[in-house]
């Protein structure tokens, strides 16, 4: 084979850097990188092999072997001998015979002989990443010219190293921030339904299948304590393998349940590892898989353990992981608390009831569900500011994370996609804050009932696409505190009820002091009431309006539609 001359090596080193600006696959590039530096110094054998992050070679592309001889030398080598200086100093080395350097480690068997050696690190921005090697010239040894050549083809392969590991950090940071923002969203979602169910059963079913999704995993269980058995129950198990768990009851004290729960502490136990659930003789159920528990700590007092397995594409769980569960076992926590508090107002309620035979029943009432609705208000209040400090916060700091990730990215449709993410936490920023809202308007403690209900307006025709029409009197921002909430909620309640039922296009809102009256009404265009109306939302509406002494009537005017009137005497206009 005649010799390369000038014009054809300048044409190789052309030819690799069109293969790099193409973008093939990295795997692709590198061997194009390696083909052309054989042909340009006509050695007989090249490679080039890639560092991992131990420093040692992790990729290793070969040319000029067959594949039965690939398969005879069995493994690849790591970077020992002469490879290994290389990695070492990182600088470019010639020898006239590999055996001659008493550096050398030798061959392996089946190895073709090598003598001429050319070694030059792949390095840019001053981080080594591989080394480019060449073997038997055909004179016996390499020449500067070689070098310099071979110098220039490994800047190349350190620039198509270094394009694809900043493409794979940009495509994890992309999902990462995709999969955070969903995850956010989703939790917003949880929250607020964990708040409105009253069953705590199905409350922590909820949480537990959130969790499922959330987590991406096979199974996770809530592990609740009967202290006078002295047993922890698993009373919830939700998941692809929660049919094959095993739900029995385990001791409280020696079990890893109990322990998590009477420790209150959350932890991380791969089970896997046949020691690491060894000191609990109940935890055979737990062995084998890897496992994360929260303790749903409620006051001071640990209420339950929640416990999530096996990630579902076999991966150790992580701190972000550990994370979630705890954000999580904060709801199923709001989910007890709820559940007793209601528990105890019920009781309460009872007791009242036996004791003051004496007393209206309207009166009784009133005093109960002003404590049942007060406690319903008090969670409210904390659960929106869990939002706003947590999920909120959470979401801002991946929106700023997109930012300066889209700013320093040069990639046009990396940027897209960025900017595509990036838009999708903006609303989902504004969704929590509209959950925020719902659960206790802001505005309704510092401005009062007018301001709040002309937001409430306002955000319900901006998701439903109603037109909506208010019309609010003056004196309304000088109610009492208690009269204000249970307008704002009867109100919400009845726009709620039009957005869910009714098929409406226009929507009216008047609230007004008339003649020592405060009469507020909702107003639609739609479909009316449906014969024996009385779900959830209207009781509650109705509650409310007994609470401050008022009324709720619901009306189907003879021109269509419906109307929810509340009035309530506050004194002298």
């Amino acid at each position: 084979m005649a010799a390369p001359t000038e014009q054809d090596k300048l044409a190789e080193v052309v030819e690799a850097g069109t293969a790099i600006a193409r973008g093939l696959d990295l795997d692709d590039t590198l061997r194009a990188v390696v083909e052309a530096a054989t042909r340009v110094t006509r050695a007989a054998y090249g490679a080039l092999g890639v560092l991992g992050p131990d420093h040692r070679i992790s990729r290793f592309i070969t040319t000029g072997l067959s594949n039965e001889q690939r398969e005879l030398l069995g493994e690849l080598p790591t970077g020992r001998g002469i490879l290994g200086v290389l990695i070492d100093e990182a600088r470019p080395l010639r020898l006239l015979d590999l055996s001659d350097d008493p550096r050398s480690s030798g061959f392996p068997p089946n190895h073709p002989p090598m003598h001429s050696f050319l070694g030059m690190p792949v390095a840019g921005r001053g981080t080594v990443y591989g080394n480019l090697y060449l073997t038997e010239a055909p004179d016996g040894a390499f020449t500067e010219e070689d070098e310099r050549i071979v110098g220039l083809l490994a800047g190349m392969a350190a620039v198509a190293i270094e394009n694809a590991r900043l493409y794979q950090d940009a495509t994890q940071q992309a999902e990462q921030a995709r999969r955070a923002a969903e995850a956010r969203v989703a939790l917003t979602g949880a929250a607020a339904a964990v708040l409105h169910e009253h069953d705590l059963m199905e409350a922590l079913r909820l949480v537990a299948r959130e969790a499922v999704r959330l987590l991406r995993v096979r199974l996770v269980a809530v592990a609740v304590p009967d202290e006078f058995a002295g047993v922890v129950r698993y009373d919830v198990a939700e998941g692809p393998a929660a049919e094959t768990f095993d739900t029995s009851s385990v001791p409280l004290g020696d079990s890893f349940a109990g322990s998590v729960l009477l420790a209150g502490v959350s932890i991380h136990v791969d089970g896997r590892d046949a020691s690491a659930l060894g000191n609990f003789v109940s935890a055979k159920r737990l062995a084998g898989h890897d496992v994360i528990a929260e303790p749903v700590v409620v006051g001071e007092e640990p209420a339950a353990v929640l416990l999530a397995a096996d990630r579902e594409d076999g991966e150790q769980f992580t701190v972000d992981d550990q994370e979630l569960l705890g954000v999580l076992a904060t709801f199923a926590a709001i989910a007890v608390h709820t559940s007793r508090s209601l528990a105890r107002e019920r009781a309460r309620a009872e007791a009242l009831a036996r004791l003051r035979q004496t007393q209206t029943d309207a009166e009784a009432r009133r005093e109960t569900l002003a404590r049942v609705i007060e406690t319903q208000e008090r969670e409210r209040r904390r659960l929106a500011q869990d939002l706003h400090d947590r999920t909120a916060g959470g979401l801002t700091s991946v929106l700023f994370a997109l930012r300066r990730l889209e700013r320093e990215l040069g990639d046009d449709d990396q940027r897209a996609q960025l900017s595509e993410a990036r838009e999708g936490v903006s609303a989902a920023i504004e969704d929590v804050r509209d959950l925020i809202a719902d659960l206790r308007p802001k505005v309704l403690d510092d401005f009062g009932l007018g301001p709040a209900l002309e937001r409430l307006c306002s955000t319900v025709a901006r998701r439903s696409g109603l037109v909506l029409r208010p019309e609010l009197g003056d004196g309304l921002d000088e109610l009492a505190p208690e009269v204000a909430t249970a307008v704002y909620r009867i109100v919400q309640e009845a726009l709620s009820n039009v957005v869910r039922h009714a098929e409406a296009g226009n929507v009216g809102v008047t609230a007004a002091i008339l003649g020592g009256q405060l009469v507020v009404t909702v107003e639609d265009d739609g479909r009316g009431f449906a014969p024996g109306s009385m779900g959830h939302g209207i009781e509650g509406m109705l509650d409310r309006a007994r609470m401050v002494a008022g009324r709720v009537d619901l009306e189907s005017p003879a021109g269509g539609g419906a109307r929810v009137r509340f009035e309530m005497q506050i004194g002298a206009g």
